[in-house]
């Protein structure tokens, strides 16, 4: 089974079950030349979530000069430059998210234009700084896609189990146990991890020891 992860997470390359979630962030903002950038990253699965996200952008800074946005969704990419020239905003915010390795999330970066033009090369460095702000500024969340189950012990294995749970506690990030009327350990499991569990215990106690699922989801740090 596997746990569903959070809008605007991603997974550690170090550790495959272990998935960072940004929430939304504060508004920042960037001035380069009497522009002003103002940028909001939002937690954002699919595009009825982004076309909400960029009609409350719109309401809010109705008079601003562009509202431009990159959005890695669940299941797929998507950016706009809403006016910039080509290439200039939408791109470089979506390179900032894929950077981040952010999936599930969009940031938008509102301009007021200032009166100095800044040119291909300042437009694509002050949105994509505007961006890198507005990810640095969004509260994170750690969380681990998890297995959970049950393993009824017989009283003669109690041993050989605890001896496997502290040998593999490093894949376990919760265990509690209960004694009535039959030893029964309840584990939350990284869920990469749960066949080497499995197998562990099974080999521990001669094939007695087996792990019942019953619930899976993601455990926050």
């Amino acid at each position: 089974m596997t746990g569903l992860g959070s809008p605007g997470e991603s997974r550690d390359p170090a550790d495959p079950d272990r998935v960072t979630a940004l929430g939304e962030s504060p508004l920042t903002e960037l001035r380069e030349k009497g522009s002003r950038f103002l940028a909001r990253v939002h937690p954002c699965p699919d595009r009825l979530a982004l076309d909400h996200v960029l009609a409350r952008e719109r309401e809010a800074f109705p008079d601003a000069t562009h509202h431009c946005w990159g959005a890695r969704l669940l299941d797929e990419d998507r950016c706009d430059d809403d006016g910039e020239p080509m290439g200039t905003a939408g791109p470089p915010i979506l390179r900032v998210l894929e950077g981040a390795g952010v999936r599930g999330a969009c940031c938008v970066v509102i301009r007021y234009y200032g009166g100095t033009k800044l040119g291909t090369g300042g437009l694509i460095r002050a949105y994509g700084d505007a961006a890198k702000e507005a990810i640095a500024a969004a509260p994170v969340t750690t969380t681990w896609r998890t297995a959970r189950g049950e393993v009824p012990v017989a009283f003669e294995d109690l041993g050989a189990v605890e001896g496997v749970l502290r040998k593999l506690e490093a894949h376990l990030l919760d265990v509690s146990r209960r004694f009535d009327p039959e030893p029964v350990f309840t584990l939350a499991i990284k869920e990469s991890r749960v066949p080497e569990v499995e197998r562990t215990l099974r080999d521990a106690t001669a094939g007695r020891a087996r792990l019942r699922r019953v619930e899976d989801g993601p455990s926050e740090e």
